[in-house]
């Protein structure tokens, strides 16, 4: 999620301010000490581990085709990273001849991950609004904020940008179509069995409370890191122009 400020930053480039990249510098300090790789890691797997597996199923083909679906995803994505239009429209070709492109299908729209995707977009948005917002507030004003104001300017904010809000939905449902349709892809290059076992497994009552909990603490621990990120972030840039202010 920090690779994220990249992009936020070139958004806002038109600018053309000086301290564009004093900016973006603060923004990141924030966002690495929010978004904890390895905080975050231990916090989601231990929802997901809450979510008991059931004794009564065998599991041996799910992990098998879980481990050669992450192998495929690997491969694909590093197709299109590296921009050869012949490999990738092999990659299309792939998905649209196969047989089983229904349940292809029907296995990605089962996945999580899409819908992670999707509530990144929050964050996008957030980086983007917070880099603006360095140019668009009065210095004198950024210099006088208090703890309490900044809360508040956090609170207005997730009030206004919300997942479901006006200004994000699209961009959200526009992201989550393109990362299903990027695991269709991946998909594509597994075999038809490993395709069945693991929608045998995402149908099951345990593959289903499995996805939730995944979404649920991803839900909240991004909600989390977004608010302390621009809590962070806004006290910088409100010490910044204090310290400039002299």
């Amino acid at each position: 999620i920090p690779s994220l400020i990249d992009t936020a930053k070139q958004t806002v480039d038109h600018f053309k301010k000086v301290d564009v990249d004093k900016a973006a510098d603060l923004l990141r300090a924030a966002t690495t000490r929010a978004f904890d790789e390895n905080a975050w890691r231990k916090a989601i797997f231990s929802k997901v581990a809450s979510s008991a597996l059931d004794p009564s199923m065998d599991y041996t083909a799910f992990v098998r085709a879980s481990q050669n679906l992450v192998e495929s995803y690997a491969r694909i994505g590093a197709v299109f990273q590296q921009g050869n239009k012949a490999d990738q429209d092999r990659v299309k070709i792939r998905l649209h001849e196969r047989q089983d492109k229904a349940d292809i299908e029907s296995l990605a729209s089962l996945m999580a991950l899409p819908d992670l995707v999707a509530e990144t977009t929050t964050t996008k948005m957030a980086m983007q609004k917070s880099l603006e917002s360095f140019f668009n507030e009065d210095p004198a004003q950024w210099a006088k904020l208090s703890p309490a104001d900044i809360d508040d300017l956090v609170k207005n904010y997730f009030q206004q940008f919300g997942i479901n809000s006006e200004d994000i939905k699209p961009k959200a449902d526009l992201a989550r179509e393109a990362k299903r349709l990027s695991i269709e892809f991946a998909i594509a290059d597994i075999s038809p069995e490993d395709v069945k076992s693991l929608i045998a497994f995402y149908k099951s009552d345990t593959g289903k409370a499995k996805r939730q909990a995944l979404v649920t603490g991803f839900q909240s621990q991004l909600l989390e890191a977004n608010s302390q990120m621009m809590t962070s972030y806004f006290t910088a840039v409100s010490q910044y122009f204090r310290a400039k202010a002299g």
